[in-house]
């Protein structure tokens, strides 16, 4: 695994690099967003892999073998920890059930699962 020294122990998810392996630590939003991103997989103790940076300032990124694009206001709300993502104990499995398929209002809220 590669180490990124531009990447904080403890930062927010818009700044970390892209192909960094990241623990998500809290998810700062609140509602049906950040409902819909614990159905993606996307919570405390999950691990991540950054894919790549949108032009609009959010990330697509691998949570669990699942591809999910977030805009830049929920990549700002995402805190990481680097160090966390070589714990095997937090690893958090991603759902793979049909209620893990899209709702309409997930366009709304900035969540886009991106197909393999």
């Amino acid at each position: 695994m590669k180490v990124y020294a531009d990447v904080m122990s403890i930062g927010l998810l818009h700044d970390t690099p892209a192909r960094a392996d990241v623990t998500c630590v809290t998810v700062g939003l609140e509602g049906h967003t950040r409902g819909r991103l614990a159905e993606l997989g996307l919570r405390p103790g999950a691990r991540l892999r950054v894919l790549s940076r949108t032009s609009g300032g959010g990330r697509i990124v691998d949570v669990g073998g699942v591809r999910v694009a977030l805009d830049a206001v929920a990549a700002r709300a995402i805190r990481v920890d680097d160090a966390l993502a070589l714990a095997p104990a937090l690893r958090t499995p991603a759902p793979r059930t049909a209620s893990a398929a899209l709702r309409g209002s997930d366009t709304a809220a900035g969540l886009l699962p991106i197909p393999a």
